[in-house]
């Protein structure tokens, strides 16, 4: 409640673990905070349950940033991207939320580090950012759900959306950086180093190193 002077949207995972969709659109703190408190009110035990598309849901964030195409934003699992993310409602585009010339713009992404199932989006990131994506330097924790390839353009994705102009139509650079927040039981699981492997996306999103939290106090300090 005491954050000010910012544009806030929410986003979540597809149940389905396919990607992911933006509840709430970005809009001022001011007026949106009644949405975002409400979306966040509704939750309930299970309803983050499923995989964690963690590349796929990335692709979604940034597709909105860039006002490209909806692509997991229709899948209903369990619901739509928010018809204000759209051009109009209904539409299968997204209506960039970057307004201002040289607007700081930031993707902060709670997750458990684990991707699943998140090898969906490689070849449209790849087209996205204009090359293959690179193997990953460091890997995650492999839990029940991984399977090769899972989360492995997280890295070249940051550092695309920290050094690219992903707005056209306004001058100068716009780009977004990001923050990782990494909550969960299985930040310190192995085979696999998950701190190591978020933190290797925040150095290419251009924030250096990802906010670890194991509990509500420790989560709400990062």
């Amino acid at each position: 409640n005491s954050l000010q002077n910012v544009n806030l949207g929410l986003m979540r995972y597809n149940t389905d673990a396919e990607g992911g969709y933006v509840l709430n659109a970005i809009d001022n703190i001011a007026t949106n905070r009644p949405n975002i408190i409400s979306t966040l009110n509704a939750f309930t035990p299970t309803t983050g349950s499923g995989g964690t598309p963690l590349s796929e849901t990335y692709y979604e964030a940034a597709q909105y940033l860039t006002g490209d195409k909806v692509v997991y934003g229709d899948r209903g699992r369990p619901g739509g991207s928010d018809d204000n993310a759209r051009t109009a409602p209904g539409s299968g585009t997204y209506q960039s939320p970057l307004q201002y010339q040289c607007q700081k713009s930031y993707i902060v992404y709670l997750t458990d580090g684990a991707p699943t199932v998140d090898d969906g989006a490689i070849a449209d990131i790849g087209t996205k950012i204009g090359g293959a994506c690179k193997p990953d330097p460091i890997e995650p924790y492999h839990d029940g759900g991984w399977v090769t390839g899972s989360g492995t353009c997280m890295d070249d994705l940051a550092a695309w959306l920290n050094t690219s102009d992903l707005s056209a139509s306004l001058a100068g650079t716009q780009s977004a950086s990001t923050f990782m927040v990494g909550f969960g039981n299985s930040l310190n699981q192995t085979p696999g180093d998950t701190q190591g492997y978020l933190n290797e996306i925040d150095k290419a999103g251009g924030t250096e190193k990802a906010y670890m939290a194991t509990d509500v106090p420790t989560l709400t300090e990062a």
